[in-house]
């Protein structure tokens, strides 16, 4: 009995050992498998969409200048009643006012500034799908007194946006995928699941462009020049996927 007690005690340390090399032979298994499952390339997907401009749109500053606040403000009302009094009279304008401000004027004299009256500004924003219809606001805006347009411009509305800067996107998502899987092709591996994704859109907008309200009378807004067809886009899109 005391023998085999004292080759038990003798075989103890063994058997730690063993369980100790299983055990790191286990975590090694484990880590390197851990580490091939979780493999990733990130890459960037890459479309550039278009769409119809569909809106025409313009601004109608109306700008008065008076001794005093109340002075320019009673101006400033009475255009853009009357303003708004034309407006009513088309079917289907998107109209917003972005603007109404009224502050004190000054010049310099010499060393000092002195007031040279109260300034009232108001903006309205006129949109339409009809470009006829912005004609004829240009004209009629044109006969008001203290109301000059401004910033001219053409883009597409919403629903015309949508639809093309989903499928872009479904592109850039695409176009990613080709690079992951190029990537991972020149390493023996294949693309996994995609495990993370998010995109950016940076559109062609349209340049403001300020206007004669006479040249403006003189020629057709449609065959003005100002407009491009085509609203054009660009969609990137960052993603990580998985490598097998």
């Amino acid at each position: 009995m005391a023998v085999f007690t004292q080759n038990f005690k003798k075989t103890i340390p063994w058997v730690i050992l063993f369980f100790i090399l299983i055990g790191v032979i286990a975590f090694q298994w484990f880590a390197s498998t851990t580490a091939i499952r979780n493999r990733s390339v990130a890459v960037v997907g890459e479309c550039i969409g278009r769409t119809v401009k569909d809106t025409t749109a313009i601004t109608l500053r109306i700008q008065t200048m008076g001794a005093t606040g109340a002075e320019s403000m009673a101006m400033a009302r009475s255009a853009y009643n009357i303003t708004a009094a034309m407006l009513n009279q088309f079917d289907g304008l998107e109209i917003q006012t972005n603007r109404w401000e009224s502050f004190e004027r000054t010049e310099w004299e010499g060393n000092s500034q002195r007031t040279i009256g109260i300034q009232t500004t108001i903006g309205i924003d006129v949109s339409s799908k009809n470009t006829n219809d912005i004609e004829e606001v240009l004209a009629k805006a044109e006969k008001i007194e203290n109301v000059f347009p401004e910033n001219l411009r053409m883009f597409a509305s919403n629903e015309k946006l949508k639809p093309a800067l989903e499928a872009c996107i479904n592109d850039a998502v695409q176009n990613a995928r080709a690079k992951a899987e190029t990537i991972a092709e020149s390493e023996g591996a294949r693309v996994g699941e995609m495990i993370s994704a998010e995109y950016g859109r940076t559109a062609d907008e349209a340049m403001p462009r300020p206007m004669l309200m006479r040249v403006m009378a003189a020629d057709s807004v449609a065959g003005a020049g100002f407009f491009a067809t085509d609203a054009e886009f660009s969609v990137t899109v960052r993603a990580v996927f998985q490598i097998k």
